[in-house]
């Protein structure tokens, strides 16, 4: 449809009735157990998420006026453990039968344990364990994933994804943003190939230190370019040739890639209007651009 006609149909539309459906608002809650009238979620505040009636919109716990208080949240909610400042203990919180979501479930106090059932992240969300009174959160619920979604641990904190099974539903992608700890001894969330890649859907760190994400051990941590078994270190476009498919390179070069290379992935780091070019065909698993070059 030509332009022209795509402005006469919206001036059309501009002097008709327009219904707008809008969507459930997002909001922020924080866990508290010890009910109204009362600052704060309590020294030990174990519960039920999806029964216990402890999610409340009132930062500090204290819930005087007229704060809205839930025992489910949603997709698009954001979720804090805990209210105020005094769940200083590690305390448990068990999800029941049936699945409990969120967008951005952050860990702020005490050392939590979410156990049971499934937790579902939706888009554009994703785990923060802050540099707060906490000192590090366990997830051994089942753990499913939706769009983008970020896993961002402060330096000396710890998010341990234990005993349940992790599910990443299709185009979802994972990013660990991390100075602290992430391990990983889930069902479904471990290395995929022989250099320990997770997948071409999950990267470690941020920017133009973005590389793809590798365990070592059962810790997530980045992929290395030394030359070792994990990565290589290209000097020239035309070192990126076949390594049986095994290889995984990082290239600050531009040029044209070696004929008919078969590698695991390539993680390209030059910017502005550098050029990396294949005149032959070339198979790969992933292509990573961390600079911004074409």
């Amino acid at each position: 449809m030509k332009p022209q006609s795509l402005l006469r149909n919206f001036l059309a539309l501009a002097g008709s009735s327009i219904l707008i459906v809008s969507s459930a608002s997002a909001a922020t809650y924080y866990w508290d157990s010890n009910g109204t009238g009362t600052a704060g979620a309590g020294a030990t505040p174990n519960g039920t998420w999806g029964s216990s009636v402890f999610w409340s919109t009132d930062s500090t716990g204290a819930n005087v006026g007229t704060p809205v208080l839930t025992a489910t949240t949603t997709s698009v909610d954001d979720v804090l453990f805990s209210a105020g400042t005094d769940a200083i203990n590690s305390y448990t919180v068990g999800l029941n039968a049936t699945t409990q979501n969120a967008r951005l479930v952050t860990f702020e106090d005490g050392t939590v344990t979410l156990n049971s059932g499934t937790l579902s992240l939706g888009t554009g969300g994703g785990i923060t364990v802050t540099t707060g009174a906490v000192t590090g959160a366990t997830i051994s619920s089942n753990l499913t994933i939706s769009g983008a979604q970020t896993f961002n641990v402060a330096a000396g904190r710890t998010l341990t994804l234990d005993t349940g099974t992790f599910t990443r539903n299709a185009g979802s992608t994972l990013n660990i943003l991390s100075t602290g700890t992430v391990t990983s001894t889930m069902t479904n969330l471990s290395a995929n190939d022989a250099t320990g890649i997770i997948g071409n859907w999950a990267s470690f760190n941020t920017g133009t230190s973005t590389t793809y994400a590798k365990f070592t051990g059962s810790t997530i941590t980045g992929l290395g370019y030394t030359g070792g078994a994990d990565g290589v270190t290209a000097a020239a476009s035309t070192n990126v040739v076949t390594g049986g498919g095994n290889l995984n390179y990082t290239l600050g070069a531009s040029g044209t890639l070696g004929a008919s290379a078969n590698i695991n992935t390539l993680r390209y780091t030059l910017g502005g209007n550098t050029t990396l070019t294949t005149n032959t065909s070339f198979t790969t698993n992933g292509i990573m651009n961390v600079g911004g070059g074409t």
